[in-house]
């Protein structure tokens, strides 16, 4: 996750900017396909067809550095490539959007739509959710992952850990599987925040007759 975004100017950026602003970003190789001649933000979103929301949720870091460009590919099975492109950042977290091409080579790209889980007690009020019953926890859908991102090309799995607090220690850890162009759950854990920190290997599996049981938030 670490040493991915493309930036050469060097500036004053204040804190929760520069781990993302020492960046490089890895291109493809030569072998790959057309998208080792995207260089810029604007030609990846010309190649990509992100929506405007990505943008602006980046104008924190475009202000500051004209060369910024916050996109990784990762080499994935069939010959295809995996995109992620940063749309939102935080002090310790950031939000990113997936794209996965449709066959080898093909330059055509579908954007990953995740099932994701939040705390009810994290809910946003309009959602009214407080009296959902016995479930501590909402599921919904969203391209838009919030959290620390991690990719394995090797294995095919994508882990996003989102943290309810800077530090860590709680929130809800989901792996990913991908079938054609679907991410699929294949590992939810969750941990309620306490006093100290509890480690992400010690969290709550949850089982997907637990989880399928949660309310659904579709708006």
């Amino acid at each position: 996750m670490f040493g991915r975004f493309l930036n050469k100017t060097r500036l004053a950026l204040p804190v929760s900017l520069l781990f993302i602003a020492g960046c490089s970003l890895p291109l493809p190789t030569e072998s790959t396909n057309h998208t080792t001649k995207l260089q810029t933000r604007t030609e990846w979103r010309e190649a990509l067809k992100w929506p405007k929301s990505c943008d602006d949720g980046v104008s924190n870091l475009t202000k500051y550095l004209d060369d910024f460009v916050g996109v990784e590919v990762y080499a994935w099975e069939k010959g295809r490539q995996l995109v992620s492109v940063v749309c939102e950042t935080g002090a310790y977290t950031r939000g990113e959007m997936l794209f996965l091409e449709t066959g080898k080579a093909t330059g055509q790209f579908d954007l990953l739509v995740f099932p994701q889980f939040k705390a009810i007690s994290d809910a946003p009020r309009e959602l009214n959710l407080n009296n959902s019953g016995e479930s501590d926890y909402y599921q919904y859908s969203r391209s838009l992952l919030w959290g620390n991102l991690m990719v394995d090309n090797i294995s095919g799995k994508i882990t996003n850990d989102a943290y309810y607090r800077g530090g860590g220690g709680c929130g809800v850890s989901t792996i990913y599987s991908v079938f054609n162009s679907t991410p699929l759950v294949t590992s939810l854990k969750t941990q309620q925040c306490v006093d100290k920190d509890i480690p992400v290997s010690k969290w709550k599996i949850q089982p997907q007759s637990e989880y399928s049981t949660w309310p659904v938030v579709t708006n």
